[in-house]
């Protein structure tokens, strides 16, 4: 069986398959066939990649109509048709020479000390631990300071990173086992000794951001909710964007932003229930793999192990651009 690979890397670089070199520029999709195990090598070609290893990976079939990969820096999503998009990122070299730019932290809860330790002015390479157990982490962005916060069994560690952001990390300590929640670089952090509070901009068509709350004053409480980076989200009346900005903030529970881009007609049928249910819990908008643009036609990416897979959909416009049908292709 026929496999068609759509090969997108974050980096520039040099592909290596079979007898065949091919230079690919950052950001810029190549599609290829694939009718076998295949091994292909990765070579950066730029010196903004200098901590990037060069890699290899192998693609193999593991059932009939889908294919896995080995490397962790790849991600493999399986669209209709046997096509399916590798995302390739750098191979980065985080490890640091022992104790150069090694910091350590220890903070106690529960008669529990717990070691953290880092390195400074380096890519994040983080280990918590205790006498008998470990976590670690890490992240391809340069981190130069480091907090740290423990209410019971959650602990907060947060890093500066090189470009003034920061990174967050909360991890639940429960039956002496770590386990990391979640990790998200966000732009601002402002703290103080029972509260810490974080921004993310999502960076999507409406403008929305994210604000974080930790609480440390009784009980550890954790709470998200939706801002605008200006007064009033942007909307969009362009044809080719509209499906990205109804998805987006569909992802986001903005059913109010969603609905903007429905037609009265659809949009009087649909319950936010039904439109949460019926899309489900995908990760992102994404445009089809055809070689032809079509704004009637989007991606929807789902997660899933060991591959994760796209939805297509047909969008039908009415003559203002507002989306008066969606249907799965």
């Amino acid at each position: 069986m026929d496999f068609y690979l759509h090969i997108k890397p974050s980096f520039d670089c040099v592909l290596n398959y079979y007898d065949n070199q091919k230079s690919l520029i950052k950001n810029k999709t190549y599609s290829f066939i694939l009718k076998d195990k295949t091994a292909l090598s990765f070579y950066p070609s730029f010196s903004e990649e200098l901590n990037s290893l060069p890699f290899s990976c192998i693609l193999e079939p593991f059932n009939e109509n889908s294919l896995q990969t080995n490397m962790s820096n790849l991600t493999l999503t399986r669209f209709p048709n046997n096509n399916f998009l590798l995302e390739v990122n750098p191979f980065i070299f985080a490890n640091s020479p022992v104790g150069f730019g090694l910091k350590t932290k220890v903070i106690r809860s529960q008669n529990t000390p717990h070691t953290i330790s880092w390195f400074s002015n380096n890519y994040l390479n983080c280990r918590i631990e205790n006498s008998t157990n470990y976590l670690d982490f890490r992240n391809n962005c340069k981190v130069t300071d480091m907090e740290a916060k423990i209410k019971d069994g959650n602990i907060l560690i947060y890093f500066r990173t090189q470009n003034s952001k920061f990174v967050t990390c909360h991890i639940l300590y429960e039956n002496n086992k770590y386990f990391l929640q979640e990790m998200q670089e966000v732009d601002l952090l402002e703290g103080n000794e029972n509260t810490i509070t974080t921004y993310k901009n999502l960076h999507d068509y409406a403008n929305h951001g994210e604000i974080t709350t930790y609480s440390f004053e009784n009980a550890f409480n954790k709470t998200k909710e939706l801002a605008y980076n200006n007064q009033k989200p942007t909307i969009t009346k362009i044809k080719e964007f509209v499906p990205f900005a109804f998805f987006e903030a569909l992802k986001n529970k903005n059913f109010k932003l969603a609905r903007n881009y429905l037609s009265p007609a659809l949009s009087s049928k649909l319950s936010n229930n039904h439109l949460n249910k019926f899309f489900g819990n995908f990760e992102k908008p994404y445009q089809t793999l055809s070689p032809e643009y079509n704004p009637e036609e989007i991606a929807l990416i789902y997660y899933s192990k060991p591959v994760k897979y796209a939805k297509v959909y047909n969008i039908k416009f009415n003559n203002e651009n507002k989306i008066e049908n969606i249907e799965e292709s």
